[in-house]
């Protein structure tokens, strides 16, 4: 379950992280006012390299059970926070 689940959000990052990087079509960039951005890519760099590269590594660990699966899961959910 916890491999399924780290894959899941891995697919969901690349394709969000993808997705800014192609532009972001139809998600306005007011919605970044008050942040230290002024458009979408760096957060999709982050999205999909930092939460997207974690989460893909810990699923990888945990299908393949290894002794750092525990360690590679706890590093994607920090990432993550």
């Amino acid at each position: 379950m916890l491999g399924s689940l780290l894959a899941f959000t891995a697919l969901n990052a690349v394709g969000g992280g993808w997705y800014g990087l192609a532009g972001a079509e139809g998600v306005p960039t007011t919605w970044l006012e008050g942040s230290p951005f002024t458009s979408y890519v760096v957060p999709s760099v982050v999205l999909l390299v930092v939460i997207g590269g974690t989460t893909l590594i810990a699923s990888i660990l945990v299908f393949r059970q290894s002794r750092y699966a525990r360690i590679g899961a706890l590093g994607a959910g920090l990432a993550m926070i």
